[in-house]
């Protein structure tokens, strides 16, 4: 009789430990297969790219943009084409996995209209090492001159562009950089000085 109770015993003991062992083996399992986007939210400047990655399965993902004029992805890589945010899907096994897009511009200037009797000021801020040359379209109204590069917490760059007026008129200011095509405008009143 005891040996039957013995044998009972290790018989529902060994069947525990195997329905144990298959739930954890399942439950690390399916946390293997989950599916996952890299990063589900990122900013970049005006011709930057970055790599998505889906994690979690080896078939083929299909990547797509919300927005194929602000950014394009292309086997997960997007490139940020304008300033504006896009939303960069995935689609694989049935899934849906998201990544909001944020493209900044790489150069910025404000005001973008300035109004002076004597002189003003721009301020420039570049979000990527670059050289950055300023062209005043007419030099017979207006001046410019650079003040001293800083770097802000961010990483990003800036410096203030000094416009002083010869005489009175209009002209625009145009920034280029050296890291992509942007070439921001700023429109330069010189206004009669007050008698």
């Amino acid at each position: 009789m005891r040996r039957k109770l013995k044998t009972l015993l290790v018989i529902a003991l060994s069947a525990a430990l195997i329905v144990t062992a298959a739930g954890q083996a399942a439950a690390a399992g399916s946390g293997a297969r989950k599916v996952r986007i890299s990063r589900s939210r990122v900013s970049i400047v005006v011709g930057q790219k970055v790599r998505l990655k889906v994690t979690g399965t080896k078939k083929k993902v299909r990547w797509s943009s919300s927005d194929k004029s602000v950014a394009t992805v292309k086997a997960g890589k997007v490139k940020g084409r304008k300033k504006g945010v896009a939303v960069i899907t995935a689609r694989v096994k049935g899934k849906t996995l998201r990544c909001r897009v944020r493209v900044k511009p790489v150069l910025e200037v404000s005001p973008r209209t300035l109004n002076i009797r004597g002189s003003g000021t721009l301020k420039v801020t570049l979000r990527k090492y670059a050289a950055v040359n300023c062209f005043i379209a007419d030099s017979s109204v207006a001046t410019g001159s650079w003040g001293s590069w800083r770097t802000l917490k961010n990483g990003s760059y800036q410096v203030t562009l000094t416009i002083t007026g010869k005489q009175k008129g209009a002209t625009k200011v145009i920034l280029t950089n050296s890291y992509n095509k942007e070439a921001p405008e700023i429109r330069v009143n010189v206004l009669k000085a007050k008698s």
